[in-house]
């Protein structure tokens, strides 16, 4: 598993102690993420819901489906 994207106060403690085979790579340079994308089998979009992200325009997902990849997402209407 690679794990792309910023660390937040609460995930350190699982970056620091994650199994072998979990790479955290964080921020990457905006030219890398198109290749990324192409590498990885299946893309995520854990959102936790709250009025910020049920209010918001999903972005991440067209980007993903223009690649033709299956997403694991948090649903929303």
């Amino acid at each position: 598993f690679y794990l792309i994207g910023p660390t937040y106060e609460y995930t350190e403690k699982y970056v620091d102690n994650n199994p072998d085979n979990i790479h955290y790579l964080g921020i990457i340079e905006n030219q890398r993420v198109p290749q990324a994308i192409k590498e990885a089998d299946i893309l995520l979009m854990p959102f936790v819901l709250n009025i910020q992200i049920e209010k918001s325009d999903p972005v991440k997902t067209y980007e993903y489906l223009y690649f033709k990849k299956n997403i694991v997402s948090t649903y929303w209407s």
